[in-house]
């Protein structure tokens, strides 16, 4: 008797599934993942339509994509003496943003001032401006 039922409940339970209408993937509330140098990379271009480009693997087995970007000329700047380390895609109204991570050397310039702010009782906020000699840490 059990396995009877049982088996009427799997069987309900695949024709409700196979009522369903198919529906567009959806992105809302969902956690973009980030892509490393194993699933895509980004490229420089060498043609005329776009200067920069993500490769990505998909699903099938040694298929990939290319998708050309559209990135500014800051962006562009920006990627000139950097090394990728990774990339995610962002769906935000009805376009698709790429975020990509970046590791850049800057040299390291001199300190010329200092400036505190100070929290005080009669003003809210005050601002304190020193020159050479710098205080020491602890001051």
């Amino acid at each position: 008797m059990e396995l009877a039922q049982e088996k009427a409940k799997k069987e309900k339970s695949l024709e409700k599934l196979l009522k369903r209408e198919p529906r567009k993937p959806s992105f809302e509330k969902k956690t973009p993942c980030r892509f490393d140098y194993r699933t895509g990379k980004v490229e420089m271009g060498k043609g005329k339509l776009s200067p920069l480009w993500i490769h990505i693997s998909t699903l099938e087995k040694r298929k990939t994509i290319d998708i050309p970007l559209n990135p500014s000329q800051y962006h562009l700047n920006q990627l000139k003496d950097a090394k990728i380390n990774d990339f995610e895609i962002i769906k935000h109204g009805k376009k698709y943003y790429i975020h990509i991570t970046i590791t850049k050397v800057i040299e390291d310039k001199p300190i010329s001032s200092i400036g505190g702010i100070d929290q005080g009782l009669n003003r809210t906020v005050a601002v304190v401006l020193l020159s050479e000699p710098f205080p020491r840490e602890e001051h």
